[in-house]
């Protein structure tokens, strides 16, 4: 089991990882009317990695009728996927991962009891926290990423990958981690930032995570 004391061990010799890059948008997305987009502004939650303008427009001018028909119908196939990709699947996490976004294309509203986003997120990182083939895998990593987002407390996800070792051969993992512990209040005795080029860059800014105490 790694503490805090060891992040800044492990995290120099984690492999440099970008940030998720936005979305590279399709054919389509070139036609959707913006000002249609801007209309709903609103009822919008913003994503890091951006978001598909085909999907969001789709799901914004159908009728709620048609909507919730269409939406109940695919949610069952994709539910029945998942089932099946984790019985005999070789990559389960693939189905996992084309719910999960299914889900944020088709309610843009984020997380809610009608997307149900926050509990299927659960599902997915739980359901395969113990499957050794995932523990570095640069997807499973993003979705746990994802996941702690939406959380009141990230720090106990990032504490519970760190013992379980998702993820921590990523620079990104320990990006994320600091900045989870700064968020919680937590930068004065347990994180600092440095410009050292010595240190990981995981983003923007080289950040080094350790215990001053």
């Amino acid at each position: 089991m790694k503490t805090e004391n060891h992040l800044v061990a492990d995290a120099m010799d984690a492999p440099k990882t970008p940030r998720t890059r936005e979305r590279d948008l399709d054919d389509e997305d070139n036609a959707v009317d913006a000002d249609l987009i801007l209309q709903h502004k609103e009822n919008i939650q913003p994503l890091a990695s951006g978001r598909r303008a085909a999907a969001l427009a789709g799901s914004l001018t159908t009728t709620p009728k048609h909507k919730d028909t269409r939406l109940a119908t695919e949610r069952a196939q994709l539910e029945e996927d998942v089932g099946l990709a984790m019985e005999d699947d070789d990559d389960p996490l693939a189905a996992w991962i084309r719910y999960v976004d299914w889900t944020v294309d088709n309610y843009p509203q984020g997380v809610s009891a009608e997307s149900g986003l926050l509990e299927l997120l659960e599902r997915a990182t739980r359901e395969l926290a113990h499957d050794p083939r995932y523990k570095n895998d640069m997807r499973y990593l993003k979705l746990w990423i994802h996941y702690a987002s939406y959380i009141d407390q990230p720090i106990t996800i990032f504490s519970y990958m760190n013992t379980n070792e998702i993820g921590t051969a990523y620079a990104l993992f320990y990006e994320e981690y600091c900045n989870a512990l700064e968020r919680g209040g937590r930068h004065v005795s347990t994180i600092v930032y440095f410009t050292s080029s010595d240190l990981i860059t995981g983003g923007t800014k080289p950040c080094k995570c350790m215990t001053l105490a």
